[in-house]
């Protein structure tokens, strides 16, 4: 089995385009080990080859470009804890990836892997889509004379339905299904500047605690929102996880001041009334989830109030 290791994108892009049915993808390899504990002896029969795009410093820069943020897809989780440009303008970020697993899996697991494998337990698609994020993707080549092509997406437009994975230990695992196919590169997450550099913006990434499992916190909520003189504008909510389907809802607090107890009761009188029965995955009943919800935005509200 061949392991091709390309250091440029043009190669890697060739490779895809000319070999890619025979290839299996991969950056950070965290979950292909997951599911393949004898790798790579075990996907000889499905593939001829590894293509290593861990390398490719051109998927691996954070950088601003044009008020906009750039993430590259092959950036380590455990990068994103260290971004001073995210822990200005986006500290949900950074407890998002400091919720995602061990410590050890956060130095090898990329956030495009992450977003590829589509986990609804994930700490940082939460928050990405609570954030608005877009991904950009590279569309491999349909036949000769067709080169590939590159697409941005919105983040809750790159998943298309669920799908079933089996782990090596004969776990069940419902993820969310991405639209692309195994040989497109998703190439970076881009953060848009109404969610990072509005007058006013906010944000804030929570979870369930304790865990259920290093992987697992079975809801996690973020919440991103835009203020004007000390008055909400508006706020959005995402909300996912082992026992609940993705929730995405816009909360009921326009004008009322960032200062006032009354957000709470606010909270509670939507989580109380909102169906979280059609949400519900396992676990938990519908109204129980409302309150998890309801706990978890009082607990990133109070830490906005300083409570």
């Amino acid at each position: 089995m061949e392991f091709l290791n390309p250091h440029y994108l043009s190669e890697a892009y060739d490779l895809i385009d000319t070999r890619g049915s025979e290839l299996k993808i991969c950056a950070g390899m965290t979950h292909v080990l997951r599911f393949y504990p004898k790798f790579p002896e075990e996907i000889k029969n499905k593939h001829k080859g590894v293509l290593h795009i861990g390398h490719l410093e051109a998927l691996s820069e954070c950088r601003e470009e044009y008020k906009r943020y750039i993430i590259g897809a092959t950036t380590t989780i455990a990068t994103l804890e260290k971004d001073a440009y995210l822990a200005r303008y986006a500290p949900a970020i950074l407890d998002a990836a400091q919720s995602t697993s061990t410590p050890q899996i956060r130095n090898r697991r990329t956030v495009g892997g992450e977003i590829a494998w589509g986990s609804y337990h994930s700490p940082l698609i939460t928050t990405l889509m609570a954030l608005d994020a877009n991904v950009r993707v590279r569309f491999r080549a349909e036949g000769k004379d067709k080169p590939g092509r590159e697409e941005t997406l919105e983040l809750s437009d790159f998943y298309d339905g669920e799908m079933e994975r089996n782990s090596s230990d004969g776990t069940k695992l419902v993820c969310r299904k991405a639209k692309t196919e195994a040989q497109n590169i998703l190439l970076k997450i881009v953060l848009p500047e109404e969610s990072l550099h509005k007058t006013g913006t906010f944000n804030f990434f929570k979870a369930l605690t304790p865990k259920i499992s290093t992987e697992n916190s079975g809801v996690v909520i973020a919440v991103s929102g835009i203020t004007h003189n000390g008055v909400i504008q508006s706020a959005n909510i995402v909300a996912s996880g082992l026992w609940m389907w993705t929730l995405k809802a816009r909360l009921p607090l326009e004008s009322v001041k960032m200062n006032d107890l009354y957000i709470f009761e606010k909270l509670y009188s939507f989580c109380d009334r909102y169906s979280f029965d059609k949400y519900r995955k396992e676990g938990p009943s519908g109204n129980q989830l409302g309150l998890i919800v309801f706990g978890l935005l009082k607990e990133g509200f109070s830490g906005l109030l300083g409570r």
